[in-house]
Parts: structure tokens; sequence; C-alpha cells
């Protein structure tokens, strides 16, 4: 079932990214309370099946635009912070890069946990300029948080 999930969360449902996370996190030593989070993931996915992505053609200039967040030692059992983020090329334009999963190490603030959330969504946004600018694109780099 998580297997599907992830499935969907990379392909086409990055509204997905975060449950996701978090249910795979457990598939060593599932509980009770993960398969009732799992189902309610699948009734929200029945009542969503009209949801998609979708990519139209654009006049605009493409500017890369990045949201990063992250959620300072969410994991209770070791105290590792979440991170997030999500890349869209023009406005209102679909999402064209997301992710959503544990950090490598242990934040001491709220503050380091962001700074680390930024680099790594800094570190996707010049992997996505280097990638649009070999394809001859000129994209003008801008991040948000």
């Amino acid at each position: 079932m998580i297997g599907s999930l992830i499935y969907a969360m990379t392909c086409t449902r990055p509204d997905l990214s975060w449950i996701v996370s978090r249910l795979s996190q457990t598939l060593s030593n599932p509980r009770t309370g993960d398969l009732i989070a799992a189902k309610h993931v699948l009734r929200y996915l029945k009542g969503t099946v009209d949801y998609e992505l979708c990519f139209k053609k654009s006049d605009a200039d493409l500017q890369l635009t990045a949201y990063s967040d992250s959620d300072w030692a969410s994991c209770l059992e070791d105290r590792r912070s979440t991170t997030g983020y999500c890349c869209t090329l023009t406005e209102g334009g679909p999402l064209i890069s997301w992710k959503s999963r544990k950090q490598p190490t242990v934040a001491i603030s709220t503050c380091e946990a962001e700074y680390v959330a930024l680099a790594n969504t800094a570190q996707e946004c010049l992997y996505l300029t280097q990638l649009l600018n070999g394809l001859y694109k000129k994209v003008h780099q801008c991040i948000k948080y």
C-alpha cells in the first residue's frame, strides 16, 4: 500500500509528500495507527481523484520560485526535523519539484532546522537552474521561504 502511495506521490501528487514520508518511516515496524493513517490517505485519494498537475504552455519568462519550510524536532523518537520544499517555473504554474523528508542531523534550534531546509532548497534550485540553462532557457532564480 505504501509503495503505491510513494509511486503516486513521486509522479503526480505532491500533496501526499508529507504523509507518505511519515508512513514510510514505520515500514519495518508498522502499528495499528499507521494502518489507520494509510486508510485515511486512500480515502483522501478517492475523494480527490480528479486533482491533477496541469502543464500548459506559457509565454511568460521562466522564473524559478521555491518555497521551503521545516518542522523542528517533529519526530518524537529521534528528535530530527522534517524538511519540505517545492519549486515552480511560472506564477500559478504546476510544481516541477517537491520533497518532504527527515533531516539527516539533529537540529538544536528552529533556526538551524530552517537553515538546513533552506540549504536543501538552494541545492535543488541550483540543480534545476543548471538543467534548464542546459536546455538553452535562461532562468532567473528566486527563493522564497
